[in-house]
């Protein structure tokens, strides 16, 4: 359980050589993860497929402990100032929000428009200026009378991402976002992170170097095996880009 040590220097989030391993599993999904997260930083997990990042957003989400309680574990994990020694952190409700890859099983699934589910999502405490400025950040006002459940992949993304702002969690975990997005998507997407980054911390998973990797304060990237085989800024990634082409994708000139 936690232990209510407090974290120095802004740290709102520490992983200290944390292993993981499913119930039934034979080996470890993650392999001694490191991590130290700052209150505002927007940081990238970048890796193939297989590498753990999912399991390392549901990790930090609470969303492992809560369905796989009989996990093993090994390392440390501080949240919020408690200190989780050999298990996962628990859920945070209203304060760490995991958003699924697929933004149509983000939607409640109870609303008849957009405009609805912007009000749901805060439980009915939004404004209506409040909820018209958040529409406008996350360019949804044409869509708020529209029936989420009929609105495209990419529509259904923004309607989610605006409705996690609306929640003000503070961490914010976004498995993949930009998965399907073509260029334009992806710039779109970058805007969105500006608005989210004004009233979360933000970390998010993706198989890519990209432009948004390269807007993140701190990138970690994972192998196959689910360790760590590079860790630093941007700069520090690329200056490293000769050794990790095998491991990840470049998509930058």
């Amino acid at each position: 359980m936690g232990s209510g040590e407090p974290l120095g220097g802004g740290i709102i989030l520490s992983l200290e050589k944390v292993s993981y391993r499913y119930p039934t599993g034979s080996k470890n999904v993650l392999s001694e993860i490191s991590l130290n997260v700052g209150h505002g930083m927007l940081t990238a997990v970048i890796g193939p497929s297989e590498s753990g990042k999912t399991t390392l957003l549901q990790f930090i989400a609470g969303i492992t402990h809560a369905y796989y309680p009989f996990s093993h574990v090994t390392g440390d994990s501080i949240l919020f100032g408690s200190r989780f020694r050999g298990q996962a952190p628990p859920l945070h409700v209203g304060k760490i929000l995991y958003m699924h890859q697929e933004a149509g099983i983000q939607l409640s699934g109870m609303s008849q428009t957009v405009e609805e589910e912007l009000t749901l999502s805060t439980e009915g405490l939004i404004e209506t200026p409040m909820l018209y400025d958040i529409a406008n950040a996350f360019s949804i006002t044409h869509l708020l009378q529209r029936d989420p459940m009929t609105l495209s992949g990419g529509e259904q993304q923004r309607v989610a991402l605006a409705a996690g702002y609306a929640m003000g969690p503070d961490i914010l975990l976004l498995d993949e976002p930009a998965l399907s997005l073509d260029e334009n998507g992806v710039g779109s997407l970058l805007r969105m992170f500006s608005a989210l980054h004004q009233r979360s911390t933000l970390l998010f998973s993706s198989k890519r170097y990209d432009r948004l990797a390269e807007s993140a304060d701190h990138i970690l990237v994972l192998s196959t095996n689910g360790s760590c085989v590079a860790s630093g800024t941007p700069a520090v990634i690329l200056s490293k880009r000769d050794l990790l082409e095998d491991i990840i994708i470049f998509d930058i000139p």
